[in-house]
């Protein structure tokens, strides 16, 4: 050997002092985005979610169009019900007296899902003579309220039938429903062209009609409740005069408030617990929640990744509401995760969700989502074929 470096060896010595200031440099930037994010300048909490199980839907039949209530509910932490509103190709299995014959050109299929398996444990259809007006609505304490044009019926976590209620009005009247973040209470709003609304408040525990009202002037669309109050929000657009102002009246129907502290300009806040009001603002205002009836603000902040939010969903046992965003594309990229009574935030990448069922009907995401009563799993119908199941991260405090 003459003891001379072997040819590149002097290259090689040179380039491992940069190899080592690039590790370093790439800690410092590690250490820097951690503080950002501990400060909440960067609101991604750096965790990306994968689903955990797939659900095939083909059993249940090819979906015609999404109706406006869910067609997911979780109606105890692993038992998931899916629903789809198919075209009456054959003869039903499960007629009940009293229902839609046979000769509906419509059938609600529903079917009970074990979430950690994906195994089906019970199946059934239910005629209905509504399309779109046709749906699940509520889980009130595992049990299931079923939406069929202008009947409602309270199923067992077993789909047997407990008990059945015909809404007032004419045969055939259209309902747009609306149910409190625990599922105890359901607001079905009947519209009427020019004439006053019909606004039916019903305990969907008993299934009973509590309170029904006659409103002007006409409201066109189902309206946020929790188990104490109704929200909708009187916007005067002549001029662009935003925000809107909001109002909120009391279960009894008497008691009628203005609210203030709440920043949003569209649509209405949404509950996302019994007293407690989520707003965003449009098209580049922040996040608001709220708390009743103190009104006391317990957070206000600005938008973090995504482009497009959706309607949020609660986990009623646990604190916990998410809220899905898009950011390009048909599919689901984030959630915004709120636990406790703090409403700290959490923002989850979500990876496997390539096409929604319903990408641009956005704003009635909670169609297509659906989240588990303890917080940690969820559901996401992917384009009428799939049910994606993920895991979240423990709500804090749990």
């Amino acid at each position: 050997s003459t003891g001379r470096p072997r040819p590149g060896a002097a290259g090689l010595m040179s380039w491992l002092p940069l190899r080592a200031n690039a590790r370093r440099v790439s800690l410092w930037a590690s250490l820097f985005f951690l503080l950002m994010a501990a400060l909440g300048v960067f609101p991604l909490n750096g965790v990306t979610l994968g689903p955990v199980r797939e659900v095939d839907l083909s059993s249940l039949g090819q979906g015609i169009t999404p109706p406006l209530p869910h067609l997911l509910q979780f109606v105890n932490d692993s038992t998931l019900a899916v629903g789809l509103v198919v075209y009456n190709a054959g003869t039903p299995k499960l007629v009940r007296r009293g229902e839609a014959s046979e000769r509906s050109a419509f059938f609600l299929h529903t079917a009970l899902v074990d979430a950690s398996t994906g195994r089906v444990l019970r199946w059934a259809e239910w005629p209905t003579e509504s399309l779109r007006h046709s749906g699940l609505v509520a889980t009130p304490g595992s049990k299931l309220v079923v939406l069929l044009g202008d009947r409602v019926a309270l199923y067992s976590d077993s789909l047997e039938l407990m008990r059945r209620l015909k809404l007032p009005g004419p045969k055939g009247s259209v309902w747009l429903p609306s149910a409190s973040p625990s599922g105890r209470s359901v607001l079905f709003v009947r519209a009427s062209g020019r004439k006053p609304s019909t606004w039916a408040w019903v305990d969907a525990n008993r299934l009973r009609v509590v309170h029904v009202w006659s409103v002007v002037p006409p409201q066109p669309q189902a309206l946020p409740i929790s188990d104490d109050y109704i929200t909708f929000a009187r916007c005067h657009p002549a001029g662009g005069r935003l925000p809107c102002r909001l109002i909120v009246r009391q279960l009894d129907g008497n008691s009628v408030q203005a609210v203030a502290g709440i920043s949003y300009s569209y649509g209405s806040p949404e509950f996302v617990a019994d007293n407690l009001l989520f707003a965003l603002g449009w098209p580049h205002g922040g996040i608001s929640i709220l708390g009743l009836p103190k009104h006391r603000v317990l957070f206000r902040g600005s938008r973090g990744p995504g482009q497009v939010f959706g309607s949020a969903v609660s986990a009623p046992d646990a604190a916990r509401f998410v809220v899905p965003a898009l950011d390009r594309g048909p599919g689901l990229d984030y959630l915004y995760v709120f636990d406790g009574p703090s409403a700290r935030l959490r923002t989850l990448r979500i990876r496997g969700v390539s096409s929604l069922a319903w990408p641009w009907w956005f704003a009635v995401s909670s169609s297509w989502l659906a989240l588990s009563p303890d917080g940690r799993l969820l559901a996401v119908m992917e384009n009428f074929k799939t049910v994606l199941i993920f895991r979240l991260p423990p709500p804090e405090g749990h």
